[in-house]
């Protein structure tokens, strides 16, 4: 007799249109997960009645609410929208596509009317230029005191013609952290197929996107965590589960690895040298708490507190400027750019970031010296962001 394995199980989510409330005829669109899932927290408590025999008489069920971590290899397709709802931002900007730019290569700057208003500090977008050989993503460094002129970063590829008038600046959607009084929900189904034995669902509703990380190492495909908090399950045995019930399959994708996919990290102010990070893990935190009220089994409602974004490296030590930016509490950007073998681009800015903790230990004999920290991002005064994703989506 067979049994089930976790090779007969899925994760997919179905956004809510009424918060906490499976949708009429749901349609769920299947995630590439490693593992993990919601989980229903059931609380229970037992009879403290006195009793002469010295047994408990009774075990009831309290309360109970919905939490979880779902574990990914991390892809632009699949999970760019639930970033989004990582994000909450109140809206989003994009697209922006400006044509006919001039690039000089040696002040690495682009110069078009107008460019300077498109584009913000920290925004990742994708160059591209009919006259050079090499397309290449980068990211906004400065605006200049020349009225349309950015400058960027990382320099334009090798070959890149000096002084082309045809580079073309692109981006699919800009997003920064927000507060929306309406974040996104989801109803997250656990799939189990059984071999002969039926087909059992777990939908998990009012799900909202606590956490997510992003975790780079040296040799290593792109992973993460994906929280949710939610409010109650359901549960059933029928095929479908719900009435009207449809998958969207898993949308073709190409993995992200720490290798290839990596445009550029950078700390600015930093001299990492020619060895740069061993490690950097990227965590982004909404604290969604849930509510509790007498009468309701499970959460009443949910919020989220202070947003916590933090980050932890560790990279070959190379001089003082990392250790001096600790000592001395100063701010510095950091920024992740990622494309994918189909070329999407993925890119991650932190305008204002201090290392809360900055280490170089000893580790032993014959090892490389490394430094070791964390650190936490703020938000810019400036720009009133703590971070911002920008995305392209390959044509």
């Amino acid at each position: 007799m067979a049994v089930a394995s976790t090779n007969n199980t899925s994760i997919a989510y179905s956004l809510e249109a009424v918060p906490g409330t499976i949708n009429t005829t749901p349609i769920f669109t299947v995630l590439p997960t490693t593992g993990g899932s919601p989980v229903s927290n059931i609380t229970t408590a037992q009879s403290e009645v006195i009793r002469n025999d010295r047994q408990t008489t009774d075990l009831i069920r309290v309360d109970s609410d919905i939490s979880g971590d779902i574990n990914y290899e991390f892809d632009f397709p699949n999970y760019l929208p639930l970033v989004e709802s990582l994000m909450r931002a109140d809206a989003t900007t994009g697209p922006v596509s400006l044509a006919t730019a001039t690039i000089d290569t040696a002040a690495s700057t682009l110069s078009l009317a107008g460019i300077d208003t498109a584009l913000e500090v920290g925004d990742i977008f994708w160059m591209s230029s009919a006259t050079n050989p090499d397309n290449d993503m980068a990211r906004v460094v400065t605006d200049t005191s020349t009225p349309g002129e950015i400058t960027y970063a990382p320099p334009a590829p090798a070959g890149t013609t000096d002084g082309s008038t045809d580079v073309a600046v692109d981006i699919t959607e800009i997003i920064k952290n927000g507060a929306t009084c309406t974040p996104d929900t989801y109803t997250i189904r656990k799939k189990v197929t059984a071999c002969g034995a039926g087909e059992y669902s777990y939908y998990y509703t009012g799900c909202e996107i606590n956490t997510m990380n992003w975790n780079l190492a040296t040799g290593s495909i792109i992973t993460g965590t994906l929280g949710v908090m939610g409010l109650v399950e359901e549960i059933s045995s029928t095929v479908p589960g719900q009435v009207g019930e449809t998958d969207l399959p898993v949308t073709a994708y190409s993995i992200m690895n720490a290798t290839s996919s990596v445009g550029a990290i950078t700390i600015e102010g930093v001299n990492l040298g020619s060895c740069s990070f061993s490690s950097l893990d990227l965590s982004y935190d909404n604290q969604v708490n849930l509510a509790k009220s007498i009468g309701v089994d499970g959460a009443c409602a949910t919020a989220a507190f202070s947003v916590m974004i933090t980050g932890s490296v560790e990279v070959y030590f190379n001089d003082l400027s990392a250790y001096n930016a600790f000592l001395n509490s100063t701010s510095f950007a950091v920024s992740i750019i990622l494309e994918d073998a189909d070329g999407n681009v993925f890119g991650i800015n932190l305008p204002s970031c201090k290392f809360d903790t900055l280490d170089t230990p000893i580790s032993g004999k014959d090892a490389f010296l490394m430094q070791s920290g964390s650190f936490i991002g703020l938000m810019d005064p400036t720009l009133g962001y703590t971070m911002k994703v920008s995305s392209y989506d390959a044509p």
